[in-house]
């Protein structure tokens, strides 16, 4: 299926790593079934892990709605776990702030293990969104897999530089 996709960006910050996709699902108000693919790699030199990432919209015409489910499998061979989020947001269109949004979230993760999560109703019943109004915006957050950090309570500060972080601890 066409996926129509605005943005992929990824971000590395001192205790782990960011990937952001925002795309708008394509003729998902005429497809029972949609779904979108997405590799990453965090090419990092402390512990370089892979990882896919499915979504799969259901269009459920008997209520109207849509679901949303969600896998990320971690796919390397390296024996460490990590902690990985995945952050999903819906949006119409020219909105600033998501009509939903819900994040996943796994403490430890291994080579071989996924993260799962569903959304059973994406879009709040007092709006009608068509594919064309709907965007999407996932995050996944890798977390901890600087050796440096792995035994550290460093607070994650995202959007700042690195000299502002000086100093700042977090307990978790």
């Amino acid at each position: 299926m066409k996926m129509d996709s605005d943005e992929e960006s990824e971000q590395q910050i001192y205790e782990g790593h960011y990937v952001h996709y925002k795309f708008s699902p394509a003729y998902l108000d005429i497809t029972e079934r949609w779904f979108i693919r997405r590799q990453y790699h965090t090419n990092c030199r402390f512990m370089n892990t892979c990882w896919l990432l499915e979504m799969i919209f259901q269009l459920k015409p008997e209520a109207e709605n849509v679901s949303c489910s969600i896998k990320l499998y971690r796919s390397d061979s390296m024996n460490d776990p990590v902690r990985a989020t995945v952050w999903v947001s819906f949006y119409e269109v020219d909105a600033r702030s998501p009509f939903i949004s819900q994040d996943f979230r796994k403490k430890q993760i291994f080579s071989g293990e996924k993260l799962e999560g569903c959304i059973a109703e994406i879009v709040p019943e007092e709006k009608s969104i068509t594919h064309e109004e709907l965007v999407v915006r996932v995050s996944i957050y890798i977390r901890c897999s600087h050796p440096e950090y792995q035994n550290n309570d460093v607070a994650t500060i995202v959007g700042t530089k690195k000299s502002e972080r000086k100093g700042v601890r977090s307990k978790m």
